[in-house]
């Protein structure tokens, strides 16, 4: 028993002895490698010594930064709004006889026959005077120029109207040739004292009397005639016409009764709020002398609807309210759309883009060339030498797929715009410039 042990033992002894003669060796053949003339192993020979190998170029797509003068905007929401706005209702009351769209199954007269004692009166002051004919063409929605007819209410009335006070006046002025007469009369009696003092003052005082009711009847019939011209509803404003609110046949109240409304679309004009910061920082860019003020109208800003790529419209701000609004501090802006061709119409809402500098020189790169890390916003920028480097960058303002580099960035210096995943600062690469490089479009959306 005691020699089986004993072998096991010598066993064990004899295996660590080897395993420390081969560490050995292999040690001096390591040191014989760089000190006693030995020569490294090939790279990848797997010799003992051999270098690390050397990491391939990585093929990257690059573009060269660009100058291009930009000017920085800032984007506000804002909602077109007509310049001019009418809630077209009747200046007297009565029944409708056309409409827009619509018109009587049985047209009524619009005018009397004049009598043989109202051609009679023509030697008077005043000739007696009818409506010509008054016909609706205008369509619910279509464009109409001002003074277009767009509603009648029956006449018949106030031509009665008419015809009385102007009878009244006629009757009243053959009332004054004879007062005036018989004054003339008294007057040539007096010198003889054919006739008394009270008389003469007594027919003065008639005459007087009947000229003051003269006015007041002349009044009386210009006041028919304007009634007898209320009934022909015309556009007070060039625009579009909205939809009849009131059908014929229908009673309407004088200064009540809604009928229609027409908005005007040229020019036409779009509200939008300005927050308080964006607000203070124009303003003391307007003291600053950099950029005009909004009481000049000189200020151009420009409209893009939902559904357009860029900006087509083009207009200035006209105005500026006096106040913030606590609640919110936004102040209130409007600019003004010439809008020749009609295209904008009220309702519509839309982005206004507005400047908040003058035009500057800026290298730009495209926004896909970014990246960032915790130390911030960095390109990586490829050398002469075909290595790249991590280059810190501050970012400005966007212009469509491209961003303003203030600094960190030099004008033709090379920036990776493909494959930034693939690659570390101090990599060789092989640059090649990009074919798929967005275009250089300032008035895009989006920014």
């Amino acid at each position: 028993m005691m020699n089986e042990t004993e072998s096991k033992w010598k066993r064990a002894i004899a295996g660590v002895a080897c395993v420390g003669i081969l560490a050995a060796s292999l040690a001096i053949t390591g040191c014989g490698g760089h000190g006693a003339g030995g020569k490294l192993g090939k790279p990848g020979s797997g010799v003992p010594g051999a270098s690390m190998p050397e990491r391939p170029s990585t093929p990257v797509d690059t573009i060269d930064a660009k100058v291009k003068q930009v000017t920085d905007y800032r984007d506000f929401t804002g909602r077109t709004a007509p310049a001019h706005s009418v809630e077209v209702r009747p200046r007297v009351s009565g029944y409708l006889n056309q409409t827009p769209n619509r018109f009587p199954s049985s047209p009524r007269p619009t005018s009397l026959a004049p009598s043989a004692q109202s051609i009679a009166t023509d030697r008077f002051t005043r000739a007696v005077s009818y409506t010509q004919p008054f016909i609706v063409q205008a369509k619910e929605g279509e464009k109409i120029e001002a003074g277009t007819p767009l509603f009648e209410i029956d006449p018949r009335p106030y031509q009665f109207a008419l015809e009385q006070a102007r009878g009244n006046r006629i009757a009243l002025e053959a009332q004054l040739e004879r007062l005036r007469s018989e004054l003339n009369r008294l007057e040539k009696l007096k010198p003889s004292n054919a006739i008394s003092d009270t008389d003469l003052e007594l027919a003065k005082a008639n005459l007087h009397e009947s000229e003051g009711q003269y006015q007041t009847l002349l009044a009386a019939e210009k006041r028919a005639e304007l009634d007898l011209e209320f009934t022909q509803i015309k556009a007070p404003i060039a625009g579009i016409l909205g939809r009849s609110l009131i059908n014929p046949e229908n009673v309407v109240t004088a200064d009540t009764t809604l009928l229609t409304t027409i908005v005007s679309v040229a020019p036409i004009h779009v509200y939008f709020d300005i927050d308080e910061a964006s607000f203070l920082e124009y303003r003391d860019l307007v003291r600053a002398g950099k950029l005009p003020a909004a009481s000049e109208g000189s200020i151009p800003v420009s409209l893009a609807l939902t559904n357009d790529a860029t900006f087509p419209y083009h207009g200035r701000i006209d105005f500026q309210n006096n106040t913030t609004d606590p609640g919110t501090g936004n102040t209130l802006i409007r600019a003004e759309f010439a809008n020749e061709q009609g295209l904008l119409t009220p309702g519509l809402y839309g982005k206004v883009r507005v400047p908040f500098s003058a035009p500057y020189e800026a290298v730009l790169v495209p926004t896909k060339c970014l990246a960032m890390d915790q130390q911030g916003k960095y390109l990586m920028v490829v050398d002469q030498d075909n290595i790249v480097h991590r280059r810190t960058v501050e970012v400005g303002t966007t212009h469509g797929s491209y961003s303003v580099i203030r600094e960190g960035l030099m004008v033709g210096e090379q920036v990776v715009y493909e494959g930034l995943q693939k690659i570390r600062p101090k990599d060789r690469v092989q640059p090649s410039p990009s074919k798929e490089v967005p275009p250089l479009n300032t008035e895009r959306i989006g920014q």
